[in-house]
């Protein structure tokens, strides 16, 4: 009879291969503030150094090796927060892991690997209590570390047509409730904020003039025009005191526009004066005009985009003293003129501003899936559903 006595034993280097992950539940956990995913059936290889003392027959014996553990059926159960570092960006966080082993397969590598097989039964306990506490430790070691580097990665500031900055990070941890999770930024302007900002620094002036037409278009703001339609012909009298000359219509914001979201879409409305200048004379036409756009927004990869689907503009307080008199369609056709311009100008330069959109704090290896956007009372719904391509 050959008898063994087994005198220590201990392993380190603990390290994983081959994870299959074939089942995940994920739930928002208001109790722990984060979300919980629950891995089902996960697969995994573990791989370890050993160091074994035992005594054959009176000789003590030291060996080392390696050895591969194979793991089916594990669950584990891991809750992911939301915090924030010093400088107020989003920090990921572990909250709670937890782990179950099912059935797994043992296997020794070494000089003595034939005895230490035979006597794996031996080890099965302490190999699985290790295992446990060490998977634990690595998802946990992955949450704080490389998951958290990774979240750093987002970009935290995003720029609205070169003018204005979005920052996105945090005033207060995120909320986590049962069905979503609510987050608040530095800098995310409100609809009205906004607005007041575009108008007390300038930038709600349009300039219609020939130089921005297009170039098919560019007659369009003669007053002289014999063969072809042109804002002479529109307005006869331009094309009588101010012939042989180009018209310029200018636009300029002269309070806050309103932004309304319905669940219809998107409303903007511009208050305005309009400055109809030619090349020989100042300030030939001026009058109060309102604009009213509706819009539309997508979601395009990781971008708020949206466009114009159709304004409307309407003159009020008409002052024509240079050309004396304008009649009820002369007054049309200035509007029908600006309309014209709108179209050929400003439409396609906020419809440029509109294709460039908003950037979203997005990771680089997320993508979303079937975006949609909602409009409800005052505020816009994304829902999508989301791949993740990156490493586990």
């Amino acid at each position: 009879m050959l008898l063994i006595n087994l005198l220590g034993h201990y392993f380190n280097s603990f390290r994983l291969e081959n994870v299959a992950i074939p089942d995940i539940d994920m739930s928002f956990n208001p109790v722990q503030r984060g979300l919980t995913m629950n891995l089902r059936n996960l697969g995994v290889d573990v791989l370890l150094d050993y160091r074994v003392r035992y005594k054959l027959l009176f000789v003590p014996i030291s060996n080392s090796g390696g050895v591969s553990v194979n793991f089916r059926g594990v669950e584990l159960t891991a809750t992911v927060g939301i915090d924030q570092f010093e400088d107020t960006s989003p920090r990921l966080v572990s909250r709670s892991c937890s782990a179950a082993i099912g059935d797994f397969n043992i296997n020794f590598s070494g000089s003595m690997a034939w005895l230490l097989n035979l006597l794996k039964g031996l080890f099965r306990g302490k190999i699985r209590d290790t295992i446990r506490s060490k998977i634990c430790d690595k998802v946990t070691e992955a949450i704080n570390t490389q998951g958290a580097d990774k979240l750093r990665q987002i970009p935290l500031e995003s720029d609205i047509a070169d003018k204005f900055v979005i920052d996105y990070r945090l005033l207060s941890p995120v909320l986590f409730t049962d069905s979503y999770l609510e987050t608040q930024h530095k800098k995310l302007y409100k609809r009205g904020t906004l607005g007041y900002a575009a108008h007390t620094h300038g930038y709600l002036q349009y300039v219609i003039s020939p130089d921005k037409l297009p170039a098919q278009s560019k007659g369009f703001l003669n007053t002289t025009c014999p063969d072809s339609a042109c804002a002479g012909t529109l307005i006869p009298l331009l094309a009588e005191k101010y012939p042989n000359s180009f018209v310029t219509l200018t636009i300029s914001s002269s309070k806050a526009p309103d932004f309304n979201i319905t669940s219809n879409g998107l409303g903007l409305t511009l208050y305005g004066t309009l400055d109809l200048s030619t090349t020989s004379a100042s300030a030939v036409v001026t009058a109060n005009v309102v604009i009213s756009i509706a819009g539309a927004a997508f979601v395009r990869n990781d971008r708020i985009v949206g466009n114009v689907a159709q304004f409307r503009t309407v003159l009020a307080d008409i002052d024509s003293q240079r050309l004396i008199s304008l009649y009820t369609f002369q007054i049309s056709s200035i509007n029908k003129a600006l309309d014209d311009g709108m179209n050929m100008v400003v439409i396609p330069q906020l419809n440029a501003v509109g294709d460039t959109g908003i950037a979203l704090p997005v990771l680089k290896d997320l993508t979303f899936q079937n975006p949609r956007i909602v409009y409800q009372d005052k505020s816009v719904l994304i829902s999508t559903n989301v791949q993740y391509q990156g490493i586990v």
